[in-house]
């Protein structure tokens, strides 16, 4: 039984090599762009500036950690404020804290330890005390009157 090429494309073939229909062309969404770390520049209240990389899965009081910068922290959980930071620059995910409004993470702050990079940032450190005396959610948490 010998061989022979065929001059007929097989359907599969011809159907990959036809262009998309505008509607299914218009329906495959573009690929999005992955990205292995962010930059993350902590700016202490001194001024001084630290650098680090960030994954987008990793918080960033770890990140800060692992790359020797100490930040202030308590809790762990997003819910003390003590690692507060005030974004000048870039955006974060703060899934799952309990201590921030929507109008606190729109002002820029940002708690660290429940915080993940979203593009390149630069963070002010020790935000805290800002917070806590243009904040009376703090006082609500705490019981404390006015």
């Amino acid at each position: 039984m010998a061989f022979a090429l065929s001059t007929r494309a097989p359907r599969a073939a011809a159907a990959a090599a036809a262009p998309l229909p505008r509607r299914a062309a218009a329906a495959v969404a573009p690929r999005a762009r992955v990205v292995a770390s962010y930059k993350v520049t902590v700016r202490s209240p001194e001024g001084q500036d630290v650098t680090f990389d960030c994954a987008p899965d990793q918080l960033i009081l770890e990140a800060a950690e692992a790359s020797g910068l100490e930040l202030p922290f308590m809790c762990r959980t997003g819910t003390c404020c003590t690692c507060c930071g005030k974004r000048v620059q870039g955006e974060v995910d703060q899934p799952g804290q309990g201590l921030l409004s929507p109008e606190h993470e729109q002002q820029g702050y940002a708690l660290l330890c429940s915080s993940y990079p979203r593009s390149d940032l630069v963070i002010l450190s020790h935000a805290e005390e800002d917070f806590i005396n243009r904040s009376h959610i703090y006082d609500k948490q705490m019981n404390i009157a006015h």
